[in-house]
């Protein structure tokens, strides 16, 4: 669904593109392929921070045990994210918003009070190494 919904979004840009273009609007192929680039580094930016890859062809994984691998990597990468900022990966905006707008999502106050906590823990493991360092 979510793949569905990236490409009807990439579909309505190649119309505004094609819309810009009998207007007059001009890119070059050079300026269009860097766009077209970018992108496709940030999504497999995205996919590598998290693990998540599409299946191989002729996985028989069903979509509920698909979609619980793919939340147990996000979790993993979010665990692991405050040690090692170098995997920090940036979703790019135009599929944030639509992964914000078309999929289901909620906010948790369970993973809320987990990350103040983690954070409180970071902060005073800082605040500690800093006061040593003096």
């Amino acid at each position: 669904q979510q793949l569905s919904a990236f490409l009807d979004m990439m579909m309505g840009y190649e119309l505004l593109y094609r819309e810009a273009l009998d207007s007059g609007v001009t890119i070059s192929p050079v300026e269009f392929a860097e766009l077209k680039e970018e992108l496709a580094e940030q999504l497999h930016q995205v996919k590598a921070a998290l693990g998540v890859y599409p299946p191989a062809p002729g996985a028989s994984a069903g979509s509920e045990e698909l979609g619980h691998r793919a939340a147990e990597r996000v979790d993993r990468y979010l665990n692991q994210l405050p040690n090692d900022w170098q995997r920090f990966a940036r979703v790019p905006p135009l599929l944030a918003d639509q992964l914000r707008e078309r999929s289901r999502w909620a906010v948790y106050s369970r993973g809320i009070e987990q990350s103040l906590r983690r954070a409180a823990e970071l902060r005073a493991a800082q605040d500690s190494g800093a006061t040593t360092s003096r």
